[in-house]
């Protein structure tokens, strides 16, 4: 999926634009190019790592909103390699996670979004990233358990 990498902008009206990603799109791409173009609606998102994908099969969210909020279509591959576009009210969204049929993969999806003003809009992905940090500062050491080697009574995958 990553090498699936294909944004683009649809006007949908006045005040709002459908942004297309594919699914191997960083969510942070995302976040810094709605923000460029002052579309409201994916700062939440700021400080999430992963692609498009798996911030919409994970339903990813913080701070109150989730990724089903801004959802307006996601595409899906089923196991044929056949791909369909599937609406927001078609899809089961349930906290951190998107239902889908097994042999389903996430090709991509579009985001609702609205016209806003860049200034508040980075003032919030700044505001975002502050609790971010805050809660996970980057100085705290990660313990990292100590793996032995298995016995050789024991191989490995037995």
């Amino acid at each position: 999926m990553k090498d699936i990498k294909s944004i683009r902008l649809t006007e949908r009206g006045a005040a709002q634009v459908a942004l297309y990603a594919d699914a191997g799109i960083a969510l942070s791409e995302i976040v810094l190019l709605a923000a460029e173009r002052s579309l409201t609606g994916m700062e939440f998102c700021a400080g999430i790592p992963g692609s498009i994908g798996g911030a919409v099969k994970m339903n990813a969210g913080a701070y109150g909103t989730e990724i089903k909020d801004t959802i307006e279509t996601v595409d899906l591959m089923n196991g044929s390699g056949e791909i369909r576009e599937c609406k927001r009210d078609m899809l089961k969204f349930s906290y951190r996670n998107l239902d889908l049929p097994e042999s389903a993969i996430i090709t991509g999806a579009s985001f609702l979004l609205n016209r806003g003003i860049k200034k508040q809009i980075q003032d919030r992905i700044t505001e975002i990233m502050g609790m971010r940090k805050a809660k996970h500062p980057s100085n705290t050491t990660m313990r990292v358990p100590y793996l032995k080697t298995p016995r050789e009574e024991f191989p490995p995958g037995k």
